[in-house]
């Protein structure tokens, strides 16, 4: 649990039957008073469904550009810094998907959901209102997440999903933080080099290289939120960067500025959503 700065944030597990489908559910509040600035979201490897049960917040990327979110929506991988300005009092619930366990969920390829968000209620219809309508009305974040989780078992029991070799490949290159070698992962599947890259963007949303190039990225929060900052070149040795220039180059690219720019940042919403 975070309380800071009039802020809660606490991560909860996912039901049982759903965990090798879903990393984790996060919820996060605060309130309009608080004056929380614009905030920066980084890539973090999950995809998400949200749920804001209180006011929503504009988005800004290089893509799509400033629109409101939906109350509810679906979310693919993004590899590019999203900003987010809160309306209002805020009070969200993001389902962390890992993105083969949504591409089972949704029954269809999450290519086209890549840096992208599609509302929910496009894709799950009435039910996703009803859902936002008793989040509304819960008393309690306890009961909030019983919702969901209730909910989530509901559309579970329709599901038949067959583990793949890209359900395996996700979970090699998240247990060695993105450096599992690709081409040893091709023969570890029995696979071409050509179908790994077509699995990984139908399920994944993202080639092989670049889904891992995220992970690899992200394993930087962990570590300093686990242990604080201490010598940058221990750290990025451990993440697997070989010289300072390749991390700064992914760094960049991942947050659209140095990473000394953004660790003097006060408020950070990147590193809840990171490095989990």
């Amino acid at each position: 649990m975070i309380i800071s700065l009039g802020m809660f944030f606490q991560v909860f597990e996912p039901p049982e039957l759903l965990k090798h489908l879903i990393h984790s559910i996060q919820v996060m509040e605060f309130n309009r008073e608080e004056n929380v600035k614009t905030q920066k979201i980084v890539p973090y490897g999950y995809c998400g469904l949200f749920f804001h049960y209180k006011e929503t917040c504009y988005q800004d990327d290089n893509i799509v550009g400033r629109r409101i979110l939906p109350y509810s929506f679906f979310a693919g991988l993004t590899d590019q810094p999203i900003e987010i300005d809160f309306l209002g009092d805020t009070g969200t619930i993001a389902v962390n998907f890992y993105p083969t366990g949504l591409y089972h969920f949704l029954k269809s390829p999450i290519d086209e959901l890549t840096n992208a968000t599609v509302d929910s209620s496009n894709l799950w219809g009435y039910e996703i209102k009803h859902i936002q309508e008793s989040l509304y009305e819960a008393e309690n974040i306890i009961q909030r997440i019983e919702i969901v989780n209730n909910y989530l078992l509901h559309r579970f029991q329709r599901l038949t999903p067959k583990i793949n070799g890209t359900d395996h490949a996700q979970q090699l290159l998240l247990q060695t933080f993105g450096q599992q070698n690709i081409h040893e992962l091709v023969k570890d599947l029995g696979v071409s080099m050509s179908t790994l890259e077509r699995n990984f963007r139908k399920q994944i949303g993202l080639s092989p290289k670049h889904y891992a190039r995220i992970i690899r990225f992200n394993r930087i929060f962990r570590i300093i939120r686990q242990h604080g900052f201490s010598d940058w070149h221990d750290i990025l040795y451990e993440c697997g960067y070989f010289d300072q220039a390749h991390f700064i180059k992914d760094f960049t690219q991942f947050t659209g500025e140095t990473p000394r720019s953004y660790f003097s940042r006060q408020v950070r919403l990147g590193d809840l959503y990171s490095g989990k």
